[in-house]
């Protein structure tokens, strides 16, 4: 349908990801550069960064971005090429991905090692594998799967969702003694509950 060539071609594309919707592509080089294209592939941005792009990860939407340099540092951004947030490790991170709706970011710290960001930045979770250098969040974002050298391993979300449903709860029951309107913030919460009932026990 169609091929591009990027400013410069001495250098390898390390990394190529398409928004599930099929109207974004993001890629990122060797040459440390940044690019999003349609799907017609007209390039809509070319973006310089701070060392060679290792991996990217884009929503379903397109509307959120991510990236993670070779200089151990994770970019976190909306499609029109302004960052948001962004994270240096003391190490270089092995691997990176985020939720279809960009809600949770996950990220491979090293390979015993996995933390996840809020869409704010904020670390909301984390865990210890025995051997992870690779890994994936699923779309919802409930779990998160990695792979060592002989084994697939599943993680699940629902501790840190509990806590957060256990905390929204609080707050709901509080504004309510306070004789405030929380018509809005029980009815989330029910749609919540609805998509997790678990979290209810």
């Amino acid at each position: 349908m169609w091929e591009t060539h990027l400013s410069n071609s001495d250098f390898p594309v390390n990394t190529v990801n398409v928004s599930s919707d099929g109207q974004f592509i993001l890629a990122g080089t060797d040459y440390s550069h940044l690019y999003l294209y349609d799907r017609k592939g007209e390039i809509l941005w070319a973006k310089e960064t701070s060392a060679e792009v290792l991996q990217t990860c884009i929503s379903s939407n397109g509307d959120y971005i991510g990236y993670l340099t070779s200089d151990r540092t994770f970019y976190f951004g909306v499609k029109s090429s302004r960052i948001l947030w962004e994270k240096t490790f003391n190490q270089q991170p092995v691997w990176i991905d985020m939720t279809q709706t960009a809600d949770f970011v996950s990220i491979g710290e090293s390979s015993t090692k996995v933390t996840l960001f809020s869409k704010e930045g904020r670390k909301v979770w984390g865990f210890q594998p025995r051997s992870a250098p690779k890994g994936v969040m699923a779309s919802g974002g409930g779990y998160v799967f990695v792979g060592g050298p002989t084994e697939i391993c599943k993680y699940s979300l629902e501790p840190y969702l509990k806590r957060l449903l256990v905390r929204c709860k609080k707050m709901i029951e509080k504004a309510n003694s306070e004789n405030l309107d929380t018509t809005t913030a029980t009815k989330y919460l029910d749609c919540i509950l609805y998509t997790y009932p678990s979290p209810r026990d």
